[in-house]
């Protein structure tokens, strides 16, 4: 069988080149019904199969990073975003991931379909700092754009602030503080008065901003206070010192 299929396959060439050989001659009527019988075996042939056609696309993504320090009170980590990984999976199991410390990225020669594109923010010494994700249909030969909100991971933190006062100045300390999130409840801060000092420590705090207010008294009468803006970060401590 292999041994006919190949001679098929040989007469079959010979076939084509004579058929292409006898259109090129002058006509008459033996090239014509030489033609048309090289035609017809050339039809009976077995043709090769034309290569599949693979739908790709390209995806555009924005990256809107909102992760960086601009308050009071902020954790030792750096929150100022250095580069951007890149990462999308799609259409069966496939795959990529690319870095950019470019605020837009193409990535092109995607399968068609729906891709779940993630792209987390990285600072100064490697550590991510924040994450975001967006879905992105890719259609063929077509360029999709998509925009991709980078903000700070969620989670807890904790925060720890201390208060010094001269001694002799304040007989009754008391000191009153309040953590004003967002949206919901404030937080009452507990204070540990020890002589001319005193600290609080809050653990779980959930990440976002707190707005702070502190007071000191002496008994009932107020003596010094201030406002700050916190930054609650996940797995990271807060923390503020005032005199």
């Amino acid at each position: 069988m292999p041994r006919t299929r190949h001679a098929i396959n040989v007469l079959c060439e010979l076939a084509e080149e004579a058929y292409m050989l006898s259109r090129s001659f002058a006509v008459s009527a033996k090239s014509i019904v030489l033609a048309w019988a090289l035609g017809i075996l050339i039809l009976g042939c077995p043709q090769s199969p034309s290569p599949p056609i693979i739908a790709k696309g390209s995806i555009v993504v924005s990256i809107q990073a909102k992760v960086s320090n601009a308050r009071t009170l902020l954790p030792s980590i750096d929150m100022n975003p250095q580069s951007f990984t890149v990462s999308g999976t799609g259409p069966l199991g496939e795959y990529f991931s690319q870095n950019t410390a470019q605020g837009q990225i193409s990535i092109p020669d995607l399968a068609a379909g729906l891709w779940s594109v993630t792209v987390n923010a990285v600072n100064a010494d490697g550590a991510a700092i924040g994450t975001g994700t967006v879905l992105a249909r890719v259609t063929h030969e077509q360029t999709v754009a998509v925009s991709v909100t980078v903000l700070p991971f969620p989670g807890t933190g904790s925060l720890s602030l201390a208060m010094t006062w001269p001694g002799a100045s304040i007989a009754q300390p008391r000191i009153l503080a309040r953590l004003f999130p967002a949206s919901g409840s404030p937080i009452d801060l507990a204070f540990v008065i020890d002589g001319a000092s005193a600290r609080c420590s809050v653990d779980s705090l959930p990440a976002g901003y707190y707005t702070l207010t502190l007071s000191l008294n002496d008994n009932t009468n107020n003596v010094a206070g201030t406002t700050d803006v916190v930054r609650i970060v996940q797995d990271q401590s807060t923390s503020g010192s005032y005199q």
